[in-house]
């Protein structure tokens, strides 16, 4: 239910503002900088929200859902478009009220913006909320549709559930709202830091292995952090956040000693992937590691070799196995980085898993992850498979290329 304007003034004025946000081409990494920003925290829905943000270049077949969305605000609205670092068309027919170039996130200060809704808080309009998540009656149970803009999941990835009570009976339908784009006339630089050493050396560009390494410790500082959120720590997510660029293993080790106890309980025997599916699927990165299959470019390449590189492993398969691939893998990197420094590497092991490109083909990590929400989601509670959906770690906009 919409809230009264006394009550959007009270919180503007003595808590933080509540952002719904919507990332496009390179949003996440945005998004990721501007929760660094103090006073912020994320709505659920856009009618809960004080700023309905923007971040990355936004697809133009997300127009009407956004203005649909965006409808809904109470007003005054106030939109804010964090533009990415290339050039690219503001989104048409919404009424930008704030853009903010990406060298400017960090810096972005929000008092103004908080003022302005204090100002004009008396005169909001609250109208009915159009849900993240939509139920619909249905004759076996509620049907639900989750995403594509829901942030408690991956943006562009959208579900169709079918629920009994809190667990869920069936996946119906997984869709991708991001549209298919040949990856050979995309930026690389639209994937993300995490994603552009691995891509370098998929188009014979090369890359070093200190490259390659920090951007894997990047992104699974940026995956720890929204997990460790989802799970319900949003101040210890706060606190990893800044080692992505400025990596510190020491306050790694005490963040992770701390929020470790309190997560464990949460994960094992949830999203259980099995060896044998792994290798059906031809599923690599940490998904696979942690069902105990070495699937890794890595193994291959002689730089990584003459370190004596071994892959990280666990075997039970599950979110806790999947989230300790992950605490390792930041360690290990942090040890390549230092030995390897300037070391040319050829393997394309992103973050994710492994990039391959034949000879008309593009293929994420991400693409073969797809499958697993159909058949692993069935019989989960909703915090389960939200915590399962987060640590297969999803790119969707990674799947959209082709």
């Amino acid at each position: 239910m919409p809230l009264t304007p006394r009550q959007r003034l009270f919180r503007n004025a003595f808590s933080q503002l509540r952002v719904f946000p919507v990332l496009g081409w390179g949003g996440h990494e945005l998004w990721q900088r501007f929760l660094s920003v103090p006073g912020t925290s994320t709505a659920l829905a856009p009618h809960d929200c004080d700023l309905f943000l923007l971040a990355g270049e936004i697809p133009s077949q997300w127009r009407e859902r956004i203005r649909a969305m965006v409808d809904t605000v109470a007003r005054p609205r106030t939109v804010v478009w964090l533009r990415p670092s290339w050039h690219c068309e503001a989104p048409k027919g919404i009424r930008i009220h704030h853009s903010v170039a990406s060298s400017r996130v960090e810096s972005l200060r929000l008092s103004s913006l908080a003022l302005e809704l204090q100002a004009n808080s008396g005169k909001a309009v609250p109208r009915q909320g159009h849900e993240a998540i939509q139920h619909v009656p249905g004759s076996a149970g509620s049907a639900v549709v989750l995403g594509p803009h829901f942030p408690g999941l991956p943006s562009g990835l959208q579900l169709e559930l079918r629920l009994d009570g809190d667990r869920i009976r069936a996946c119906e339908g997984v869709h991708n709202a991001f549209p298919l784009t040949p990856f050979s006339t995309t930026d690389p630089v639209k994937l993300g830091a995490g994603n552009l050493p691995a891509l370098k050396v998929l188009l014979g560009r090369g890359s070093t292995m200190s490259a390659m390494e920090s951007a894997r410790w990047y992104n699974h500082i940026s995956w720890m952090a929204d997990f460790i959120a989802l799970a319900g720590m949003p101040g210890a997510a706060a606190q990893l956040r800044p080692l992505r660029r400025l990596p510190d293993r020491d306050a790694f080790r005490r963040i992770v000693a701390r929020v470790e106890p309190k997560l464990k309980p949460l994960c094992p025997g949830i999203g259980t992937v099995s060896a044998s599916t792994v290798r059906r699927l031809g599923l690599s990165g940490p998904v696979a590691r942690a069902s105990g299959v070495a699937a890794d470019a890595r193994n291959e390449d002689a730089a990584y070799l003459s370190l004596g590189f071994e892959p990280v492993l666990e075997t039970d398969g599950d979110a806790w196995a999947r989230w300790r691939v992950h605490v390792r893998e930041c360690e290990q990197s942090l040890n390549l980085i230092a030995r390897g420094r300037n070391c040319p590497i050829n393997a394309a092991e992103g973050p994710r898993g492994t990039f391959r490109q034949g000879d008309s083909v593009f293929v994420a990590p991400t693409t073969s992850l797809f499958p697993l929400l159909e058949t692993r989601l069935r019989g989960l509670e909703w915090s389960q498979a939200l915590l399962f959906i987060g640590s297969l770690d999803l790119s969707p906009l990674e799947a959209a290329l082709q």
